[in-house]
């Protein structure tokens, strides 16, 4: 009873059209049928839209592409997409104009997260999705920031430069340097997140040495390079290198011998200034003055050598004169003693 005469569903979303003919009849007692005249209804499509989704693809720390579609879509009807935090709570939706098969792309997300997504349509105050239309996707975890400690530069009294390389810093990081010495510690940020970096250290104490290393501070977490020294230039007097140094004893020369005072505060000595004692140790003071100390020390004998000269002058100083202590002291029969003599060294 009635025909579908148009069963097509165009592109334009113009409802199937689908009639019916109705007609009354008759039977007699002889089983012959009477028809009145048929008449055409146009019959009420009722639409059943839906919408679905595929499996998601190039996947980012923050970002994701996915397939979506829709059937059945009435010219009345609005569609969307559908994005939410893991499986439950609030969601995100997003219309669209596309009812055929279209790219989405759901930026701003969250790295290392999960995203449920889903298409719907809305129609005759009702809502309509594919039973099992939802997918899920998981954002990919950022990569590990990278802090690389470079070396320093332009080292003055008061400053110095120190060049490191940041990898993968997020936008929201924070890079620089963290630096120490030995009555308290410091950081200086970098300019900008990523790629080398110049940064500069100020407000640094002559003489000192500082222990340095780049940092990342990213995710909650704190991520360093290595630990690298300098020492900032000094107030005091350049005695460092070769000087010849003679000790009188009564105005008689008694030793003669080479040191070479070394940057590190270790001095060698030409000749033995014990039994096969060579080295030692030196330091300047602000006053213009200058200790060098050799030691020895056996199950017999502790024996100790002290020099403490001044400059001639604070500006590149060629002469140090002073006076030379020498003590003693013996585990074998508990003796100790000691003199003093005058020295020069010149160079």
């Amino acid at each position: 009873m009635g025909k579908n005469i148009d069963s097509r569903y165009n592109y334009y979303r113009k409802e199937p059209k689908s009639t019916a003919t109705l007609y009354g009849y008759a039977k007699d007692h002889n089983g012959k049928y009477y028809y009145d005249v048929p008449k055409e209804y146009d019959l009420l499509y009722v639409h059943k839209p839906s919408g679905y989704v595929k499996d998601a693809f190039d996947v980012t720390t923050t970002s994701a592409q996915f397939e979506y579609g829709f059937n059945d879509v009435p010219l009345d009807a609005k569609c969307f997409v559908a994005i939410q935090t893991g499986n439950k709570g609030t969601y995100s939706s997003y219309a669209v104009t596309d009812t055929e098969k279209a790219t989405f792309t759901a930026s701003n997300l969250q790295p290392n997260t999960t995203y449920t997504y889903w298409a719907y349509v809305e129609y005759d105050g009702k809502t309509y999705s594919a039973p099992d239309g939802k997918k899920s996707f998981t954002t990919n975890a950022p990569p590990t920031p990278i802090a690389t400690t470079g070396d320093v530069s332009k080292i003055t009294k008061n400053s110095a430069n120190v060049s490191c390389t940041y990898a993968n810093v997020p936008d929201k990081g924070v890079c620089g340097v963290v630096y120490k010495w030995k009555d308290g510690s410091a950081k200086q940020t970098a300019k900008s997140l990523n790629g080398a970096q110049n940064i500069t250290l100020g407000g640094l104490v002559s003489g000192t040495t500082y222990t340095y290393r780049a940092y990342i501070e990213a995710n909650g977490q704190t991520y360093y390079g290595e630990e690298k020294t300098f020492t900032t230039e000094s107030d005091l007097p350049n005695v460092t290198g070769s000087w010849n140094c003679k000790e009188y004893y009564n105005d008689r020369l008694i030793f003669e011998t080479t040191f070479v005072l070394n940057t590190d505060g270790t001095v060698k000595s030409s000749k033995d200034v014990f039994d096969n004692v060579k080295e030692g140790t030196w330091s300047p003071t602000k006053e213009g003055k200058v200790y060098i100390g050799f030691s020895f020390n056996s199950d017999k004998i502790v024996q100790r050598k002290d020099y403490t000269g001044t400059l001639d002058k604070s500006a590149n100083p060629s002469r140090i004169e002073g006076s030379a202590t020498v003590e003693w002291f013996s585990y074998v029969n508990g003796r100790n003693g000691g003199s003093t003599y005058r020295f020069v060294m010149t160079r």
